[in-house]
């Protein structure tokens, strides 16, 4: 998690594809980092069942 956390916050990219379940983990500190970022990220359907505060983010 930390490496894919640093690569969210310093790799070069336009878009993001996650798994909302990254080995046992869920992603959205990483899915914040790249929202800071302004990026665009994508993810698996069941991403669409998110608390609201997460929604600005898909």
């Amino acid at each position: 998690m930390a490496a894919a956390e640093h690569l969210a916050e310093s790799a070069e990219f336009d878009i993001a594809i996650v798994d909302i379940n990254l080995a046992g983990h869920e992603i959205w500190p990483i899915a914040e980092a790249i929202g800071r970022r302004g990026a665009a990220f994508l993810s698996s359907l069941r991403a669409v069942i998110v608390t609201s505060c997460y929604r600005r983010l898909l």
